[in-house]
């Protein structure tokens, strides 16, 4: 990992991390986070290039093409419980704090509340100098939240490290993390079905806005979002196949990947 993004230039050191199995199947803002922490303890001196393969690979975070109803358990692997008070001692902070912190973003995940948000609370300082922790703190998180689905780790993966970049750097320079967390389908009667989605977002300066859209009977369809971008819905035929695409913009104006659903029927 350290050879890649020391040699390669920041695109090519990205896919390389991407296509090379040292990620394990991981993408987005979870290679992105444990590519951080491992320069970090082994290769500091490129550090700042690793930074900005990081935003390279943030580009890539988004929901797999199907239903967002993979486990990470079985991509990830163990984590102890007993390793809290390692992660804890990372982040200068006592275990039943990420105890704590756990539990309650494993109950956002199982509630469809936004678990970036969520942990934020609990580390609101986090920067570079914690991402061996933060990165611990998404495993064990992960490890724990039967619950969670793979695109919903990788959500709180790039939202963390979009808040340690923010606490270490001055200016907003990087985009939000976007995640469609919930699709839905019920019929209204007279032949028509409302297809619905809810929406997460998350970055440490603030969400100015966000575009949904709606592909329905062959074309892309603007629909307005709720109140705080928080979930959209549209009328469609039953039995049309129809999928959303979301995302969102910062107050600067930094506007983040389109996250776009598999293909759904009303």
């Amino acid at each position: 990992m350290c050879d890649i993004v020391a040699a390669a230039p920041v695109a090519g050191a990205a896919t390389q991390l991407l296509t090379s199995g040292l990620g394990g199947g991981l993408v987005g803002g979870f290679l992105a986070t444990v590519t951080m922490a491992a320069v970090k303890k082994y290769c500091p001196t490129v550090l700042n290039k690793a930074i900005a393969v990081v935003r390279s690979l943030l580009a890539t975070a988004r929901p797999p093409d199907r239903a967002t109803v993979t486990p990470v358990a079985s991509v990830l692997g163990g984590w102890p419980d007993a390793a809290l008070r390692t992660i804890a001692a990372q982040l200068g902070t006592k275990a039943a704090l990420v105890r704590s912190a756990r539990e309650a973003v494993c109950v956002a995940f199982r509630g469809n509340a936004n678990a970036a948000v969520v942990a934020e609370r609990f580390f609101p300082n986090a920067s570079t100098r914690h991402l061996d922790g933060m990165t611990g703190f998404v495993r064990a998180t992960a490890e724990s939240c039967r619950a969670a689905t793979a695109a919903e780790v990788n959500f709180l993966s790039t939202a963390l490290m979009n808040l340690v970049l923010a606490n270490t750097y001055q200016g907003d320079r990087d985009p939000p993390a976007v995640l469609i967390s919930r699709t839905s389908a019920s019929r209204t009667g007279g032949g028509r079905s409302q297809v619905g989605a809810s929406f997460r977002m998350y970055d440490k300066g603030g969400i100015r806005g966000c575009d949904v859209l709606l592909d329905y009977q062959g074309r892309w369809q603007r629909i307005s979002p709720g109140a705080g971008c928080q979930s959209a819905a549209a009328l469609v035929a039953v039995g049309s196949r129809y999928r959303w695409a979301f995302r969102a913009s910062d107050r600067p104006g930094h506007a983040s990947q389109w996250v776009v659903t598999g293909v759904g029927t009303a």
